[in-house]
């Protein structure tokens, strides 16, 4: 409130009196005057006594009108400043076409921001409610709680309110590189979001000097990291089935009855079985089947038939199993696009099992009759293994609750209170896939005039099961994240923190690769 006062000596008072009237009735603080927006008047006394006599005269200036009026006063402290020449006035029932002045105002932070840029004035809003992404200008001094419906008079009690609109990706409040910008008595709110991954953020203050005075500044929940995929529900292809040996034969000319023959899966060629053994001729032994491969750790080769009983093929290896992937780890980055944390690894496929070794061929019968060439029943082949599993996929970080993100800002609050929401847990691994079944073995020729069967491959193994992904990081729950310093706090300051969000699991419930818990903080630096 501006005053000012002028003291007349005894011998002055006559014609000295009516000057000085007629002065401050040309400055407009006559009796009569009454300041725009202002709830006390002029008043005037004059005292005798003593050597002389005094006359005093107080007045208070408003809407901006007066030549004492202060333009870098605050509304709070002196009315004067509220007026057209010093502000553009936004309320929500505004029109954005509008001039900005007090029965002109335009409806929304945004336009009122942009025309106080533009024109080097301040913003006064209503303590109402407005729905928008605001980008405060270089410079630009914004100032809430104002009813506006009696005379734009200020009123700390009505701060005025600002949230993000639905489904959107951006925060609230940001600004404009550069510096200088103010807010005073605002409630800015994020919304909670739904989606995994999205993180609630109610300020990004990047690369600015900015200054909050009496404000709310407060960040909302957020869900669950988006869980990994499953490699599949359905396990992996079963190994191809072997093939069937030859049968023993009589007749006038046959060199060999051949041993099955080897298969390969064609959704997992490294699985190969072994081929059967060709059946025997009368003048030997049947012969023995192959391994499976890879060499070595396929199902042994059946042996083939002389006077004894031939013998099967050996059952294939199982496939290894995948490993799982690497559980994430970290806090996570901010910029100005946001906050990032952590995915978890994706698993290791499982590898195929492997071959089922050949079975051994038998010897050849008796004689048929005269110039008759005879063979023994010959061996099967074995199948080949399961395809290894696929890998479960890794899991998605929870988005993070802060309540402003300051990334190389200059960032002052006083007298503000900023409030962190809940964050969600981290997603969960992928499971990885069954491995497949080894195939379906493949059986000896059949034998003929008292001479055995051939023997029957092996079995491919069972693939390995693919590995589980890894856990992402649960949400951080945070007042402050920043880079470089941390924000200037000032007064009667709170900040709160909320519960943060644990790790994801690893897929198939596995705790050996959980992902990270999140962190909850009153302020937190990052690099």
């Amino acid at each position: 409130m501006n005053s000012f006062r002028v003291v007349l000596s005894a011998g002055a008072v006559g014609a000295g009196l009516l000057t000085v009237i007629f002065a401050l009735a040309a400055l407009g603080c006559g009796d009569d005057y009454q300041p725009a927006n202002s709830s006390s008047s002029s008043s005037s006394s004059v005292s005798g006594g003593g050597s002389g006599t005094t006359t005093t005269t107080t007045g208070q200036s408003g809407g901006g009108g007066s030549a004492f009026c202060d333009p870098g006063a605050l509304p709070s402290e002196d009315d004067c400043v509220i007026s057209d020449e010093q502000g553009i006035f936004v309320r929500a029932g505004g029109d954005d076409s509008n001039a900005g002045t007090m029965n002109e105002p335009v409806a929304t932070l945004q336009a009122a921001a942009d025309k106080a840029a533009a024109e080097g004035k301040r913003v006064y809003a209503c303590g109402e409610a407005f729905t928008e992404n605001l980008t405060v200008p270089e410079g630009v001094e914004l100032f809430g709680a104002f009813v506006c419906d009696s005379g734009w008079t200020y009123h700390a009690a009505e701060p005025t309110s600002l949230t993000e609109p639905a489904d959107s990706t951006d925060p609230p409040l940001q600004f404009a590189p550069g510096g200088g910008a103010k807010l005073y008595d605002f409630v800015i709110t994020a919304a909670d979001k739904t989606e995994g991954g999205a993180s609630s953020i109610a300020v990004i203050a990047d690369n600015v000097v900015a200054t909050f005075v009496r404000c709310k500044i407060t960040a909302g929940t957020t869900a669950k990291g988006v869980d990994g995929q499953d490699g599949s529900n359905t396990p992996a292809a079963t190994g191809a089935s072997g093939k069937k040996g030859q049968d023993a034969d009589c007749q006038s000319y046959n060199v060999t009855a051949k041993g099955g023959a080897s298969v390969t899966s064609a959704s997992c060629t490294s699985s190969v079985s072994g081929k059967g053994g060709d059946g025997g001729l009368a003048t030997g032994p049947g012969q023995g089947g192959d391994s499976g491969l890879p060499s070595g750790n396929g199902g042994a080769g059946g042996i083939g038939q002389d006077l004894l009983v031939c013998s099967p093929g050996g059952e294939g290896a199982k496939g290894t199993p995948g490993e799982p992937g690497q559980g994430a780890s970290g806090k996570g980055t901010i910029g100005k696009s946001g906050f990032s944390g952590v995915s978890g690894g994706d698993g290791k496929p499982g590898g195929p099992g492997q071959g089922g070794g050949g079975g051994g061929g038998s010897k050849a019968p008796p004689q048929c009759g005269p110039d008759k060439i005879v063979v023994g029943a010959a061996g099967g082949s074995g199948s080949a293994g399961g395809c290894g599993g696929a890998p479960g996929k890794g899991a998605g970080w929870a988005g993070s609750s802060i309540a402003l993100l300051s990334i190389h800002a200059n960032v002052t609050l006083i007298d503000s209170v900023l409030t962190a929401g809940a964050a969600g847990d981290g997603g969960q691994g992928g499971d990885g896939q069954t491995g497949g079944s080894g195939g379906v073995k493949g059986y000896g020729g059949v034998g003929l005039n008292g001479s055995l069967h051939g023997c029957a491959g092996g079995i491919g193994g069972k693939g390995g099961d693919g590995g589980p992904g890894g856990g992402g990081t649960g949400g951080h729950s945070l007042a402050i994240a920043h880079t470089d310093w941390a924000p200037v706090v000032q007064g009667e300051m709170s900040l709160i923190a909320g519960a943060a969000g644990n790790g994801g699991l690893g897929g198939d419930g596995n705790n050996a690769n959980k992902g990270g818990d999140g962190t909850a903080a009153e302020i937190l630096a990052f690099d």
